[in-house]
């Protein structure tokens, strides 16, 4: 039953990937027609503006295209430290798989350990030596 939990919440976890993943391109693909749009829009009465209007027009365009840059690398970065985390996680999750499947065995031996020290002590108390070294 746990390992088809496990199963699932990978596969959960793998289907939001890609939901981001998608998000992520569209978001891209949004911000780059925004731009183009907006450029094209106003190319058509460019030989219209003046000098001054023809500075406005490049300086809202570079200013617009430094937001999307800045956006895209900003978006990048933290899907890059989503990855990172993710990684982390599942070393981390395979350090504590180890580490429990390492606890059962000390219990494992314990148990054993324990009931070999009670059937000497036992055979100590009826004092038969030949037993003991057969336990041992």
């Amino acid at each position: 039953m746990k390992s088809l939990l496990v199963k699932n919440n990978k596969e959960e976890e793998e289907k939001s990937g890609i939901v981001l993943e998608k998000m992520y391109y569209m978001f891209i693909m949004l911000l780059t027609l925004t731009f183009g749009f907006d450029v094209y829009t106003q190319l058509g009465e460019y030989h219209v503006y003046s000098d001054k209007n023809k500075f406005d027009f490049c300086l809202k365009n570079c200013v617009l295209l430094m937001m999307i840059i800045s956006s895209i690398v900003y978006s990048s970065l933290i899907r890059r430290i989503i990855i990172t985390d993710k990684a982390k996680i599942s070393n981390q999750e395979c350090v504590n798989k180890t580490l429990m499947e390492v606890n059962e065995e000390l219990k494992c031996f314990k148990h054993d350990f324990y009931n070999i020290i009670q059937a000497i002590n036992g055979y100590l108390y009826l004092n038969d030596l030949i037993r003991i070294k057969k336990v041992l």
